[in-house]
Protein backbone atom coordinates (compact mmCIF):
# COMPACT_ATOMS: atom_id res chain seq x y z
CA UNK A 1 0.00 0.00 0.00
CA UNK A 2 1.22 3.27 -1.20
CA UNK A 3 -0.66 6.87 -0.74
CA UNK A 4 -0.70 10.05 -0.31
CA UNK A 5 -2.56 12.51 2.22
CA UNK A 6 -3.05 15.55 4.23
CA UNK A 7 -1.35 14.37 7.96
CA UNK A 8 -3.57 16.78 9.61
CA UNK A 9 -6.84 15.00 8.01
CA UNK A 10 -5.52 11.85 8.55
CA UNK A 11 -4.10 12.87 12.13
CA UNK A 12 -7.91 14.25 12.81
CA UNK A 13 -9.49 10.46 11.78
CA UNK A 14 -6.87 9.04 14.05
CA UNK A 15 -8.07 11.45 16.70
CA UNK A 16 -11.74 10.17 16.56
CA UNK A 17 -11.03 6.41 15.91
CA UNK A 18 -8.64 5.96 18.91
CA UNK A 19 -10.92 5.70 21.60
CA UNK A 20 -12.07 2.67 19.88
CA UNK A 21 -8.68 0.74 20.19
CA UNK A 22 -7.71 -0.75 23.29
CA UNK A 23 -6.01 -0.04 26.47
CA UNK A 24 -5.36 -3.19 27.01
CA UNK A 25 -1.94 -4.86 26.20
CA UNK A 26 -2.97 -8.77 26.41
CA UNK A 27 -3.59 -8.55 22.38
CA UNK A 28 -1.29 -5.42 20.92
CA UNK A 29 -2.81 -6.11 17.64
CA UNK A 30 -6.16 -4.39 19.24
CA UNK A 31 -3.97 -1.55 19.89
CA UNK A 32 -3.34 -0.52 15.84
CA UNK A 33 -5.45 1.38 13.33
CA UNK A 34 -6.30 -1.10 10.36
CA UNK A 35 -5.62 1.13 7.21
CA UNK A 36 -7.22 0.44 3.94
CA UNK A 37 -6.34 2.20 0.35
CA UNK A 38 -8.64 2.23 -2.20
CA UNK A 39 -8.76 4.90 -5.36
CA UNK A 40 -9.54 8.51 -3.51
CA UNK A 41 -10.72 7.24 -0.26
CA UNK A 42 -8.49 5.96 2.68
CA UNK A 43 -10.97 3.88 4.74
CA UNK A 44 -9.42 3.35 8.79
CA UNK A 45 -10.49 0.58 11.25
CA UNK A 46 -9.94 0.07 14.98
CA UNK A 47 -11.84 -2.37 17.61
CA UNK A 48 -11.08 -3.63 21.32
CA UNK A 49 -14.00 -6.23 20.55
CA UNK A 50 -16.43 -4.17 22.48
CA UNK A 51 -17.07 -1.46 19.97
CA UNK A 52 -15.58 -0.86 16.27
CA UNK A 53 -15.12 1.59 14.10
CA UNK A 54 -14.69 2.28 10.05
CA UNK A 55 -13.86 6.11 8.92
CA UNK A 56 -13.23 7.21 5.62
CA UNK A 57 -10.44 9.75 4.81
CA UNK A 58 -11.22 11.45 1.37
CA UNK A 59 -8.99 13.46 -1.05
CA UNK A 60 -6.65 10.20 -0.82
CA UNK A 61 -3.77 9.54 -3.62
CA UNK A 62 -3.70 6.40 -3.91
CA UNK A 63 -0.42 5.27 -5.73
CA UNK A 64 -0.85 1.44 -4.69
CA UNK A 65 -3.87 -0.12 -3.04
CA UNK A 66 -3.30 -2.60 -0.01
CA UNK A 67 -3.89 -3.08 3.84
CA UNK A 68 -1.79 -1.81 6.87
CA UNK A 69 -1.73 -2.52 10.47
CA UNK A 70 -0.07 0.14 12.25
CA UNK A 71 -0.24 0.79 16.67
CA UNK A 72 -2.59 4.06 16.63
CA UNK A 73 -0.84 6.18 19.56
CA UNK A 74 2.76 6.49 17.66
CA UNK A 75 0.92 6.57 14.27
CA UNK A 76 -0.78 9.79 15.67
CA UNK A 77 1.67 11.16 17.21
CA UNK A 78 3.74 11.18 14.30
CA UNK A 79 1.34 12.76 11.81
CA UNK A 80 0.51 15.97 14.43
CA UNK A 81 4.20 16.80 14.27
CA UNK A 82 4.21 16.71 10.71
CA UNK A 83 0.92 18.92 10.25
CA UNK A 84 3.18 21.98 8.93
CA UNK A 85 3.24 19.67 5.78
CA UNK A 86 0.76 19.74 3.15
CA UNK A 87 1.24 16.56 1.82
CA UNK A 88 2.97 13.16 3.28
CA UNK A 89 3.35 9.56 2.00
CA UNK A 90 2.29 6.22 3.57
CA UNK A 91 4.39 3.47 2.36
CA UNK A 92 3.33 -0.05 3.54
CA UNK A 93 4.65 -3.65 2.25
CA UNK A 94 3.31 -5.58 0.00
CA UNK A 95 2.57 -9.01 1.89
CA UNK A 96 5.15 -10.20 -0.97
CA UNK A 97 7.98 -7.89 0.59
CA UNK A 98 6.99 -9.16 4.36
CA UNK A 99 5.35 -7.09 7.36
CA UNK A 100 7.25 -5.53 9.82
CA UNK A 101 7.59 -1.99 8.97
CA UNK A 102 5.73 0.68 7.41
CA UNK A 103 7.67 3.95 6.19
CA UNK A 104 6.06 7.93 6.41
CA UNK A 105 7.66 9.97 4.09
CA UNK A 106 7.87 13.87 4.29
CA UNK A 107 9.69 16.58 2.32
CA UNK A 108 12.82 16.33 4.23
CA UNK A 109 12.98 12.78 5.74
CA UNK A 110 10.88 9.94 6.88
CA UNK A 111 9.89 7.61 9.82
CA UNK A 112 9.79 3.82 9.78
CA UNK A 113 6.92 2.50 12.18
CA UNK A 114 5.75 -0.79 13.41
CA UNK A 115 3.07 -2.61 11.44
CA UNK A 116 1.59 -6.25 12.39
CA UNK A 117 0.28 -8.50 9.27
CA UNK A 118 -3.39 -7.76 8.36
CA UNK A 119 -4.60 -11.27 8.44
CA UNK A 120 -4.05 -11.30 12.59
CA UNK A 121 -6.37 -8.54 12.53
CA UNK A 122 -9.86 -9.30 13.80
CA UNK A 123 -12.81 -8.83 11.05
CA UNK A 124 -15.46 -6.55 12.12
CA UNK A 125 -19.07 -7.30 11.62
CA UNK A 126 -21.12 -4.48 11.14
CA UNK A 127 -24.67 -6.65 11.04
CA UNK A 128 -26.61 -7.18 14.34
CA UNK A 129 -28.37 -10.13 14.95
CA UNK A 130 -32.07 -10.35 16.28
CA UNK A 131 -34.64 -7.64 15.97
CA UNK A 132 -33.73 -4.03 16.27
CA UNK A 133 -35.38 -0.93 15.58
CA UNK A 134 -34.12 1.60 12.76
CA UNK A 135 -33.76 5.77 14.15
CA UNK A 136 -32.85 8.63 12.68
CA UNK A 137 -31.82 11.50 15.41
CA UNK A 138 -30.00 14.98 15.22
CA UNK A 139 -26.32 14.42 15.36
CA UNK A 140 -25.64 17.78 17.91
CA UNK A 141 -28.86 16.87 19.49
CA UNK A 142 -27.46 12.79 20.52
CA UNK A 143 -24.14 14.24 21.08
CA UNK A 144 -25.74 16.12 24.09
CA UNK A 145 -27.63 13.52 25.33
CA UNK A 146 -24.38 10.92 25.55
CA UNK A 147 -21.94 13.29 27.47
CA UNK A 148 -24.71 14.78 29.49
CA UNK A 149 -25.65 10.86 30.45
CA UNK A 150 -22.35 9.95 30.72
CA UNK A 151 -21.64 12.79 33.03
CA UNK A 152 -23.81 10.67 35.76
CA UNK A 153 -22.49 7.36 34.75
CA UNK A 154 -20.57 5.99 38.23
CA UNK A 155 -17.22 4.08 38.43
CA UNK A 156 -16.42 0.66 37.36
CA UNK A 157 -16.63 -1.90 40.35
CA UNK A 158 -15.84 -5.60 40.51
CA UNK A 159 -18.94 -6.28 42.17
CA UNK A 160 -21.49 -3.83 40.87
CA UNK A 161 -20.79 -2.00 37.75
CA UNK A 162 -22.47 1.15 36.96
CA UNK A 163 -20.07 2.86 33.96
CA UNK A 164 -22.56 2.85 31.60
CA UNK A 165 -25.17 4.96 29.37
CA UNK A 166 -28.76 3.17 29.32
CA UNK A 167 -30.75 3.63 25.60
CA UNK A 168 -34.22 2.93 24.82
CA UNK A 169 -36.89 4.08 22.80
CA UNK A 170 -40.56 5.44 24.48
CA UNK A 171 -43.04 7.69 23.10
CA UNK A 172 -41.51 8.65 19.57
CA UNK A 173 -38.63 9.82 21.73
CA UNK A 174 -35.11 8.22 22.39
CA UNK A 175 -33.89 8.26 25.59
CA UNK A 176 -30.44 8.32 26.94
CA UNK A 177 -29.38 8.32 31.15
CA UNK A 178 -26.65 7.18 33.24
CA UNK A 179 -26.50 6.97 37.00
CA UNK A 180 -24.48 6.29 39.88
CA UNK A 181 -27.22 5.11 41.99
CA UNK A 182 -27.19 8.11 43.95
CA UNK A 183 -27.90 11.16 41.08
CA UNK A 184 -29.59 10.52 37.46
CA UNK A 185 -29.27 12.38 34.57
CA UNK A 186 -31.72 11.90 31.89
CA UNK A 187 -32.21 13.43 28.11
CA UNK A 188 -35.34 13.02 26.01
CA UNK A 189 -34.71 13.44 22.33
CA UNK A 190 -37.27 13.20 19.39
CA UNK A 191 -36.93 10.24 17.27
CA UNK A 192 -38.00 9.16 13.50
CA UNK A 193 -38.95 5.43 13.91
CA UNK A 194 -41.50 3.11 12.46
CA UNK A 195 -43.98 2.37 14.48
CA UNK A 196 -42.48 -1.07 16.53
CA UNK A 197 -44.15 -3.44 19.02
CA UNK A 198 -40.48 -3.64 20.11
CA UNK A 199 -38.67 -1.77 22.73
CA UNK A 200 -35.38 -2.36 22.59
CA UNK A 201 -32.71 -0.90 25.28
CA UNK A 202 -29.08 -1.14 25.74
CA UNK A 203 -26.61 -0.15 27.88
CA UNK A 204 -23.33 1.06 26.80
CA UNK A 205 -20.06 1.61 28.30
CA UNK A 206 -19.80 4.96 29.05
CA UNK A 207 -16.60 5.43 28.00
CA UNK A 208 -17.78 4.44 24.57
CA UNK A 209 -20.63 6.77 24.54
CA UNK A 210 -18.70 10.09 24.80
CA UNK A 211 -16.28 8.42 22.16
CA UNK A 212 -19.43 8.30 20.33
CA UNK A 213 -20.56 11.91 20.99
CA UNK A 214 -17.43 13.35 19.60
CA UNK A 215 -18.02 11.75 16.11
CA UNK A 216 -22.04 13.24 16.20
CA UNK A 217 -21.55 16.41 16.90
CA UNK A 218 -21.14 17.71 13.68
CA UNK A 219 -23.54 15.52 11.70
CA UNK A 220 -26.72 16.54 10.43
CA UNK A 221 -28.59 13.38 10.89
CA UNK A 222 -27.54 10.28 12.80
CA UNK A 223 -28.85 7.01 12.02
CA UNK A 224 -29.10 4.41 14.99
CA UNK A 225 -30.11 0.27 14.21
CA UNK A 226 -31.07 -0.26 18.28
CA UNK A 227 -31.16 -3.95 19.63
CA UNK A 228 -30.89 -5.36 23.04
CA UNK A 229 -27.37 -7.10 22.59
CA UNK A 230 -25.80 -4.00 19.97
CA UNK A 231 -26.55 -0.81 18.23
CA UNK A 232 -24.83 0.24 14.70
CA UNK A 233 -24.07 4.27 14.58
CA UNK A 234 -23.90 5.68 11.10
CA UNK A 235 -22.95 9.32 10.44
CA UNK A 236 -21.58 10.84 6.91
CA UNK A 237 -18.56 9.21 6.46
CA UNK A 238 -18.01 6.85 9.97
CA UNK A 239 -20.41 4.16 11.15
CA UNK A 240 -19.74 2.43 14.29
CA UNK A 241 -20.84 -0.86 16.73
CA UNK A 242 -21.24 -0.95 20.19
CA UNK A 243 -22.06 -3.69 21.86
CA UNK A 244 -24.18 -3.82 24.62
CA UNK A 245 -23.05 -4.53 28.42
CA UNK A 246 -24.71 -6.77 31.15
CA UNK A 247 -26.17 -4.40 33.44
CA UNK A 248 -29.22 -6.04 34.50
CA UNK A 249 -28.74 -4.84 38.24
CA UNK A 250 -29.95 -1.19 36.89
CA UNK A 251 -33.50 -0.51 36.62
CA UNK A 252 -34.08 2.86 35.29
CA UNK A 253 -37.45 2.46 34.93
CA UNK A 254 -37.22 2.18 38.84
CA UNK A 255 -36.86 6.25 38.77
CA UNK A 256 -38.37 7.59 35.87
CA UNK A 257 -41.52 5.55 36.28
CA UNK A 258 -42.50 7.62 39.38
CA UNK A 259 -44.63 10.75 39.71
CA UNK A 260 -42.24 14.10 38.91
CA UNK A 261 -44.31 16.71 41.01
CA UNK A 262 -43.01 18.20 43.99
CA UNK A 263 -44.19 20.18 47.10
CA UNK A 264 -41.64 23.07 46.37
CA UNK A 265 -40.85 24.22 42.91
CA UNK A 266 -38.48 27.08 42.43
CA UNK A 267 -36.64 29.00 39.03
CA UNK A 268 -32.82 30.17 38.63
CA UNK A 269 -31.60 31.85 36.20
CA UNK A 270 -28.32 30.41 36.74
CA UNK A 271 -26.76 27.62 38.85
CA UNK A 272 -23.16 28.94 38.89
CA UNK A 273 -23.50 31.24 41.90
CA UNK A 274 -24.51 27.99 44.57
CA UNK A 275 -21.58 26.11 42.35
CA UNK A 276 -19.27 28.28 42.71
CA UNK A 277 -19.55 28.13 46.74
CA UNK A 278 -19.63 24.66 46.32
CA UNK A 279 -16.14 25.19 45.09
CA UNK A 280 -15.18 27.77 47.57
CA UNK A 281 -15.90 25.12 50.47
CA UNK A 282 -14.55 22.52 48.92
CA UNK A 283 -11.29 23.21 50.62
CA UNK A 284 -12.66 22.41 53.78
CA UNK A 285 -14.40 18.76 52.51
CA UNK A 286 -11.61 16.20 53.66
CA UNK A 287 -13.29 13.71 51.49
CA UNK A 288 -13.49 15.51 48.17
CA UNK A 289 -11.58 13.93 45.96
CA UNK A 290 -12.75 10.42 47.11
CA UNK A 291 -15.62 8.76 44.73
CA UNK A 292 -15.52 5.70 46.71
CA UNK A 293 -16.13 7.19 49.73
CA UNK A 294 -19.69 6.68 50.97
CA UNK A 295 -21.04 10.65 50.33
CA UNK A 296 -22.10 10.96 53.79
CA UNK A 297 -18.79 11.05 54.94
CA UNK A 298 -17.74 14.10 53.21
CA UNK A 299 -19.29 17.59 53.86
CA UNK A 300 -22.69 18.23 54.60
CA UNK A 301 -24.75 21.03 52.47
CA UNK A 302 -28.05 22.21 54.36
CA UNK A 303 -30.25 24.04 51.53
CA UNK A 304 -33.48 25.90 52.55
CA UNK A 305 -35.79 27.15 50.22
CA UNK A 306 -38.52 29.63 50.77
CA UNK A 307 -40.09 32.65 48.85
CA UNK A 308 -37.50 34.97 50.14
CA UNK A 309 -34.35 32.68 48.45
CA UNK A 310 -32.35 29.92 48.83
CA UNK A 311 -29.99 29.71 52.13
CA UNK A 312 -27.09 27.38 51.90
CA UNK A 313 -24.80 26.34 54.40
CA UNK A 314 -21.91 24.17 54.30
CA UNK A 315 -20.97 21.60 57.37
CA UNK A 316 -17.60 19.85 58.01
CA UNK A 317 -15.60 18.48 60.48
CA UNK A 318 -12.62 20.13 61.64
CA UNK A 319 -10.47 16.84 62.15
CA UNK A 320 -11.22 13.20 61.52
CA UNK A 321 -12.50 12.52 64.97
CA UNK A 322 -14.50 16.33 65.49
CA UNK A 323 -17.55 17.18 65.19
CA UNK A 324 -19.21 18.98 61.98
CA UNK A 325 -19.36 22.76 61.99
CA UNK A 326 -20.46 25.53 60.35
CA UNK A 327 -18.01 26.46 57.52
CA UNK A 328 -19.77 28.60 55.01
CA UNK A 329 -22.91 30.17 54.12
CA UNK A 330 -24.58 31.59 51.22
CA UNK A 331 -27.73 33.25 49.88
CA UNK A 332 -29.34 32.72 46.22
CA UNK A 333 -32.00 34.80 44.80
CA UNK A 334 -34.62 33.19 42.78
CA UNK A 335 -36.59 34.17 39.57
CA UNK A 336 -39.60 32.15 40.71
CA UNK A 337 -41.06 30.18 44.29
CA UNK A 338 -44.01 28.24 44.24
CA UNK A 339 -45.24 25.95 47.14
CA UNK A 340 -44.17 25.54 50.55
CA UNK A 341 -40.73 26.06 52.35
CA UNK A 342 -38.49 23.31 52.28
CA UNK A 343 -35.35 22.13 54.04
CA UNK A 344 -32.93 19.35 52.57
CA UNK A 345 -29.47 18.47 53.36
CA UNK A 346 -27.14 16.97 50.57
CA UNK A 347 -23.78 15.62 49.97
CA UNK A 348 -21.54 17.97 48.50
CA UNK A 349 -19.47 16.40 45.81
CA UNK A 350 -23.11 14.66 45.00
CA UNK A 351 -24.86 18.18 44.67
CA UNK A 352 -21.72 20.04 42.68
CA UNK A 353 -21.09 16.73 40.16
CA UNK A 354 -25.57 17.24 39.17
CA UNK A 355 -25.22 21.41 39.35
CA UNK A 356 -22.06 21.17 36.87
CA UNK A 357 -24.14 19.43 34.35
CA UNK A 358 -26.64 22.26 34.09
CA UNK A 359 -24.12 25.44 34.32
CA UNK A 360 -25.55 26.49 31.02
CA UNK A 361 -28.68 26.23 31.37
CA UNK A 362 -31.75 27.88 33.33
CA UNK A 363 -33.23 25.88 35.91
CA UNK A 364 -36.28 24.86 37.67
CA UNK A 365 -35.68 22.77 40.81
CA UNK A 366 -38.22 20.16 42.68
CA UNK A 367 -37.62 19.60 45.62
CA UNK A 368 -39.87 18.72 48.98
CA UNK A 369 -38.57 18.30 52.88
CA UNK A 370 -38.09 14.87 53.81
CA UNK A 371 -40.30 13.20 56.41
CA UNK A 372 -40.30 9.76 58.38
CA UNK A 373 -41.69 7.57 55.54
CA UNK A 374 -40.71 9.68 52.25
CA UNK A 375 -37.77 10.70 51.24
CA UNK A 376 -37.96 12.06 47.31
CA UNK A 377 -35.16 13.28 45.17
CA UNK A 378 -34.43 16.72 44.48
CA UNK A 379 -35.28 16.95 40.18
CA UNK A 380 -33.67 19.32 38.35
CA UNK A 381 -34.87 20.40 34.98
CA UNK A 382 -33.24 22.58 32.17
CA UNK A 383 -35.27 25.13 30.46
CA UNK A 384 -35.18 26.35 26.99
CA UNK A 385 -33.91 23.05 25.57
CA UNK A 386 -36.66 22.69 23.47
CA UNK A 387 -36.90 19.89 21.57
CA UNK A 388 -34.76 18.43 23.76
CA UNK A 389 -35.83 17.36 27.72
CA UNK A 390 -33.01 17.40 30.13
CA UNK A 391 -33.32 16.67 34.03
CA UNK A 392 -31.68 15.13 36.70
CA UNK A 393 -32.36 13.38 39.90
CA UNK A 394 -30.66 13.26 43.25
CA UNK A 395 -31.31 12.04 46.33
CA UNK A 396 -30.69 13.50 49.60
CA UNK A 397 -28.90 12.67 52.72
CA UNK A 398 -31.35 10.74 54.74
CA UNK A 399 -30.66 12.03 58.32
CA UNK A 400 -32.45 14.67 56.99
CA UNK A 401 -35.76 12.28 57.71
CA UNK A 402 -35.11 13.20 61.43
CA UNK A 403 -34.50 16.44 61.81
CA UNK A 404 -37.36 17.88 63.80
CA UNK A 405 -34.72 20.75 65.37
CA UNK A 406 -32.40 23.74 64.70
CA UNK A 407 -29.37 21.93 63.62
CA UNK A 408 -27.42 23.95 66.65
CA UNK A 409 -29.69 23.11 68.94
CA UNK A 410 -28.45 20.00 72.06
CA UNK A 411 -31.53 17.77 70.76
CA UNK A 412 -30.36 17.40 67.26
CA UNK A 413 -26.67 16.69 68.74
CA UNK A 414 -27.68 14.29 71.12
CA UNK A 415 -30.55 12.26 69.61
CA UNK A 416 -28.65 9.84 67.90
CA UNK A 417 -29.70 10.49 64.66
CA UNK A 418 -27.41 13.41 64.00
CA UNK A 419 -23.97 14.35 61.98
CA UNK A 420 -22.56 10.61 62.39
CA UNK A 421 -25.77 8.59 61.66
CA UNK A 422 -25.76 10.52 57.90
CA UNK A 423 -26.51 8.10 55.27
CA UNK A 424 -25.97 7.99 51.57
CA UNK A 425 -29.43 7.27 50.03
CA UNK A 426 -29.85 6.04 47.11
CA UNK A 427 -32.02 6.51 44.30
CA UNK A 428 -32.90 2.40 43.97
CA UNK A 429 -32.32 2.07 40.54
Amino acid sequence: MQIKVKPTALADALTKIAPFTTKRIILPVLQAVKVEAGGDTLTLSATDMDSAIQYEVSGVETLREGVAVIPARPFQQLLRSLDDFDEVELDAPTPDGGYGKATLKFPNGMYRLDAYDPTDYPPIDFKVEGDGVSVVVIGSDLAQALKFASAFAGAQSYWQATDVVWLTLREGELWVAGTDTHKLGLVRLPADYPDSNLNPQIYLPAASATALASLCEKEPNILLRLTDQAVIVEGGRWRVRLNGREASHLNFDHVLSKPTERTTTLMLSSVLPVLQFLQRVATFDRHRSSRSTNPAAGMHIKVVATENGLDIEAHAKENWGGERQLVGRTQVGLEDFKGEPATVWFSRRLLAETLQAFKTFKVQLGLETPTPTDLKPLIVTALETDPLTIMAYLMPLRFALTETADTDSEDFENNGNGWDDADDANLNV
